[in-house]
């Protein structure tokens, strides 16, 4: 089976927010009580070892809960609280926890999985095996004494192996088979299939790594359409680009959120995160479906313009839009009231611009130029 491949990376700024994340306390925060000792996660029989709300030791392996309220070795990539597990022992032991998701995952969907890593100072061996496996509730094994390793499928995994001491970043993008609610970290391989880069000649011969911050985005692509004026749903952290649906053509510049169109067609925005990119349906635009404004009820002063802009109409006017030559929208109001409308220019780039004048039944367009 091809496994997906993460990137990995120096971890140097603060991790982007994005859109809701489906994993429940991905910052490891919520305690049912503070660790005052190694070896204490979430045990599913004895209540003694129930540390974390939303997280499971995922067989009766010791990972460890670390938060600053208590028993803490490292410290935390954000806020108190952060896991470490053993990811290779050369008596193969293994270490697993699962995290619990808000929502089941959709088959044949994209979800953008993040999270951070940091080598344990006293490890002398890092792994590429820095993995994840996502199911159907977690697959829990009170196999005693635990299996090493327990073998499921390893769905994303490090692109090489994670040898900093300080927190890296870890992503990836994974395509849901349907009805997947949990997601388990660890070496899901044995010894001979493992591989090892040795970054220290002192401290214990194992790896083992703290993990912190996982965010999972569904990245789902959506787009609407009033007339001419197409937006994409909004995912913070996510790149966009527009296409032409007649041979998925990407037009050039039209990479924001929003997009105006000047000619009739299918339009669809393709959003980018991380790994992941999906593409929407496309929306048709049809201009001769628009009636016509007269050209001489609208008018433009003074053209070229550099500071200000005099705009008046009449008849019925609900939207005005200006618009640069790649389709983003500069300035644009709803407020029309009345018939004339002051746009200020002033720190708009040099260079061609459209303006534009909608109602439920018209569209106009006037070229304007700023010097």
């Amino acid at each position: 089976m091809k496994i997906g491949i993460i990137a990995a990376f120096l971890f140097i700024v603060s991790p982007t927010v994005f859109a809701q994340n489906l994993v429940i306390d991905g910052g490891l925060e919520d305690t049912l009580k503070c660790p005052q000792s190694i070896g204490r996660f979430y045990h599913w029989s004895n209540t003694n070892e129930r540390y974390t709300t939303h997280w499971r030791s995922t067989t009766p392996a010791s990972p460890d809960y670390h938060n600053q309220c208590g028993y803490s070795s490292f410290q935390p990539n954000t806020g108190r609280g952060y896991a470490g597990l053993l990811y290779y022992d050369p008596s193969e032991v293994r270490e697993y926890i699962t995290a619990l998701l808000s929502d089941t995952l959709i088959a044949g969907e994209k979800y953008h999985l993040e999270y951070y890593v940091a080598l344990n100072g006293n490890s002398t061996l890092a792994v590429d095996e820095v993995q994840v496996h996502f199911s159907a509730g977690v697959p829990l094994s009170t196999t005693f004494p635990p299996p090493y390793p327990y073998a499921l499928t390893p769905h994303l995994q490090a692109a090489s192996a994670p040898t900093s001491t300080s927190y890296q970043l870890i992503s990836g993008c994974y395509t849901a088979t349907g009805g997947e609610d949990a997601i388990t970290f660890g070496n899901f391989y044995d010894n001979a299939s493992t591989t090892t880069t040795t970054v220290s000649s002192t401290g214990s011969v194992n790896s083992y790594y703290f993990l912190d911050d996982v965010k999972l985005i569904h990245l789902y692509a959506n787009a609407t359409g009033n007339g001419p004026s197409l937006a994409a749903d909004t995912i913070s952290g996510a790149s966009y680009q527009w296409i032409n649906c007649e041979g998925n053509t990407p037009i050039s510049g039209a990479i924001s959120e929003t997009y105006q169109a000047t000619t009739s067609g299918d339009y669809a925005v393709i959003v980018t995160l991380g790994e992941c990119s999906d593409t929407s349906s496309c929306v048709n635009v049809d201009f001769s479906s628009l009636p016509e404004l007269s050209e001489t009820s609208v008018s433009v002063y003074p053209n070229p313009a550099t500071e200000k802009l005099q705009v008046s109409w009449s008849g019925e006017v609900n939207k005005i839009q200006l618009v640069d030559l790649s389709g983003r929208i500069v300035w644009e109001s709803a407020s029309t009231s009345g018939q004339n409308l002051e746009i200020d220019v002033s720190k708009l780039a040099k260079g061609v611009y459209e303006l534009h004048l909608l109602n439920d039944r018209s569209f106009v367009t006037k070229k304007v130029v700023k010097k």
